[in-house]
């Protein structure tokens, strides 16, 4: 989303667009600084916002994180529904959804939520994101099933692939930086490589 396609006149645009800031933003100091460490009035001046300004936004340190959290889940699953529809066997679709996870980081209106601080939310919060988790994992070990069956991917576990993909994708907000050495293209393929030369059928 573009902050130059949006007239000011749109306000439903423009609080989205704001929105979609403080998540990105709240997501990073999450992930640098962990729940606990991280403050409502840091986030607000990170954006040159008041912290009353940053209220009108969200409510509590809690449910941000929760949005935070939910907004990456969201972004998985438009992924994984992408790589359904696009790939040509299991593992394509496999490769298909990590490239585009990986694409989310290097975008201004992309997540940047590090998923390990669940327990730091109340129970509801807790099952809703788990639930929406599961419609991912779900569809991602489906690709891994499908790939055994049509030969592109060896026989496997197809539970231990998956969360031994999903660990390293979850993982990417701590260490990934646009500033880095490698570009963001170079290390999507780096990770596809060494994802499918385990998973290719020897």
């Amino acid at each position: 989303m573009a902050s130059d396609r949006i007239s000011p006149f749109d306000r439903q645009g423009m609080y989205d667009l704001r929105k979609r800031a403080i998540l990105r933003e709240a997501g990073q100091q999450f992930a640098r600084y962990g729940f606990r460490s991280t403050s409502l009035d840091n986030i607000a001046k990170s954006l040159n916002l008041t912290k009353a300004g940053l209220y009108h936004y969200v409510d509590t340190k809690e449910q941000l994180l929760f949005d935070c959290y939910m907004d990456s889940l969201d972004a998985a699953e438009r992924c994984v529904i992408d790589a359904a529809k696009l790939g040509t066997n299991g593992l394509d679709k496999l490769c298909r959804y990590i490239r585009s996870m990986f694409a989310m980081f290097d975008r201004p209106e992309g997540f940047f939520a590090l998923l390990t601080e669940i327990s730091a939310l109340g129970e509801e919060h807790q099952k809703a994101l788990r639930r929406k988790g599961r419609v991912v994992d779900h569809k991602l070990r489906s690709f891994i099933e499908e790939g055994i069956r049509d030969g592109s991917i060896r026989q496997c576990d197809p539970t231990l692939i998956e969360f031994a993909i999903q660990g390293a994708l979850n993982w990417i907000p701590k260490w990934y930086s646009s500033k880095g050495r490698k570009d963001i293209n170079q290390i999507i393929e780096d990770y596809i490589e060494f994802f499918t030369d385990g998973l290719r059928p020897r």
